[in-house]
């Protein structure tokens, strides 16, 4: 049975794609969402341009973009009638916070997309979805 399911989001289109699939299982289940974001100093290339074009400058911005992405996927989640959805805004490490979240929140299931925005995207399975997939106490499913 899933009843708390964890996806990390980044804005990225697999991390979108890996928001509609837990969305999905968390209305088939009736389970907790639990939607996060490891924010960093630097955004990536593709943040910073969204950034650039909507107006956002000083030390906020990462905060301000990780909002936005949490807000995004809320919305869709809600939209699509699951009615616990939590949020969590992390920093540091992603790796290590999203098992660290996972793990204090007791969570079933981890899904989350094959790649994210990082430049060492062009790898065949992101840096952080292995160490996630290696290293979770629980269930984790990437999303291509």
């Amino acid at each position: 049975m899933i009843s708390s399911i964890l996806v990390p989001i980044d804005g990225s289109g697999h991390a979108n794609r890996a928001v509609g699939f837990a969305i999905e299982l968390a209305s088939r289940f009736d389970a907790r969402l639990v939607l996060m974001h490891v924010a960093s100093d630097d955004l990536p290339g593709e943040l910073a341009e969204f950034a650039e074009a909507e107006g956002l400058k000083g030390p906020e911005v990462p905060r301000i973009v990780a909002e936005r992405i949490l807000d995004a996927a809320e919305d869709r989640a809600r939209d699509a009638d699951v009615t616990e959805v939590d949020r969590v805004l992390a920093g540091g490490d992603p790796a290590k916070a999203i098992l660290e979240a996972a793990d204090a929140r007791g969570v079933d299931l981890i899904v989350m997309g094959s790649r994210g925005l990082s430049p060492l995207g062009e790898r065949a399975l992101g840096s952080v979805s292995h160490e996630i997939n290696t290293h979770a106490k629980c269930i984790t499913a990437i999303v291509r």
